[in-house]
């Protein structure tokens, strides 16, 4: 079932004790208590729990945006064309199962390219909420199951052009080295829905069951084999839209902002980091907060979280595969990054445009130049942000007129 055979459940369950077993020879001691490290691990098969209740919350925080915005849930399935489940002599299948759900992530990504969603884009100024998730059939072939969220006026609309689009030939392709037809899909391929009178829990409660089938029943025969045909495929369970804050910054400042503000929502961190109050610097190598300090009676940037230098060092050693590098080089850079770090707020003021720079450093940095005298700045420098604070409606004054030098 699913092409996952004895010797692959086997093989699957020694490599996946193998690494449970090595992870938890690490231990953290955080505040005199030692910590395990697979307790912090997210992964659907080493820790489950975590890796679920993680996809719970997006889904939920989807759900809560979708409904504030009184959007309407939209239930799509993709099934790929027939070239897509050809197999060989020997019953296994011509194309990968990794290879097919590729191949599903292309198309689905140029789906959302139509214009249709670049209209929505513009009415709504935001990009379509959606989540998605791949299923195995029996015969180890995925497909794709989305819940998408979509403005009343847009549900047709999107219909039609998903219909259209995916039962064009064009869409799916020629055959490698080949100049035929991969083929098309027929209306059976594609599933489209959008009322849930008679579903218990509606449209989420209809998608949940597909996401719960893709993790470790003991219970169910079928569904643990299609969890191992997850892990040999290496096929991603879960993936959502680009509307919330990026993982790899909400699983290192979520901590941060639970333990020290109270703040335990993925939607309010994600509303943080959307208006500009974290930010990623430095190839993500360093991730910061900016707030009020109504003591200080100024905005301030603190450091939540930066990738250790020793680390970066070594790994930009076994990058260039300079073992050479010596003891002199790792002290420079490890004095330049302390530097840099230091002046981060200097660099990217200069580094970012007026115009591309968030209300609340706008409002800091013009905070700044008003209580620094005239001749610690260029003049011309106030009026741009000045001028930039009255277009964003963020203060109530007329623009003010650049200053021009005469000896020019």
């Amino acid at each position: 079932m699913y092409g996952i055979s004895d010797t692959d459940i086997v093989e699957i369950d020694n490599k996946i004790d193998f690494q449970k077993e090595y992870i938890k020879k690490f231990v953290s001691n955080f505040e005199e208590e030692d910590k395990d490290f697979l307790k912090s691990v997210y992964s659907a098969s080493l820790n489950p729990k975590k890796y679920f209740a993680e996809i719970n919350n997006r889904v939920n925080t989807l759900v809560s945006n979708a409904k504030e915005k009184g959007y309407l849930p939209v239930f799509v399935t993709l099934t790929l064309p027939s070239y897509y489940h050809k197999k060989n002599d020997e019953g296994f299948l011509c194309v990968s199962p990794n290879e097919s759900s590729r191949v599903l992530s292309h198309v689905w990504a140029k789906f959302l390219r139509l214009k249709v969603f670049e209209h929505l884009k513009k009415d709504y100024n935001e990009s379509m909420q959606y989540f998605r998730v791949y299923e195995p059939h029996k015969s180890g072939v995925p497909h794709l199951h989305a819940l998408l969220f979509l403005p009343a006026e847009y549900v047709l609309k999107v219909k039609d052009r998903f219909y259209s689009y995916f039962m064009d030939k064009k869409t799916w392709g020629k055959k490698k080295n080949s100049n035929d037809d991969i083929g098309s899909l027929n209306i059976a391929g594609l599933g489209f829905r959008y009322t849930w009178y008679k579903e218990k829990g509606g449209a989420v409660g209809y998608v949940m069951k597909y996401i719960l089938k893709t993790f470790k029943d003991s219970k169910s025969k079928e569904i643990q084999h299609s969890v191992y045909w997850y892990v040999k495929n290496r096929v991603i369970r879960f993936l959502s839209s680009r509307s919330l804050v990026p993982l790899s910054v909400y699983r290192k400042v979520r901590y941060y902002f639970k333990n020290t503000f109270g703040i335990n929502s993925l939607k309010e961190v994600t509303r943080l980091f959307k208006e500009g109050y974290i930010n990623r610097y430095f190839n993500n190598t360093l991730i910061t907060f900016s707030f009020y300090s109504s003591e200080l009676d100024e905005y301030q940037e603190v450091i939540i979280w930066e990738k250790e230098v020793q680390l970066q060092i070594i790994s930009k050693i076994a990058s260039q595969n300079d073992f050479a590098y010596d003891l002199v080089q790792k002290r420079k850079h490890l004095k330049m990054k302390k530097n840099i770090i230091e002046f981060s707020n200097e660099l990217i003021e200069k580094l970012v445009p007026i115009t591309k720079l968030s209300d609340i450093k706008l409002i800091d940095k013009y905070i700044k130049l008003n209580n620094s005298p005239i001749s610690s700045y260029d003049t011309n420098h106030f009026v741009l942000v000045h001028n930039e604070l009255v277009k964003r409606n963020l203060i109530n004054k007329n623009p003010l007129q650049f200053v021009y030098n005469d000896e020019f």
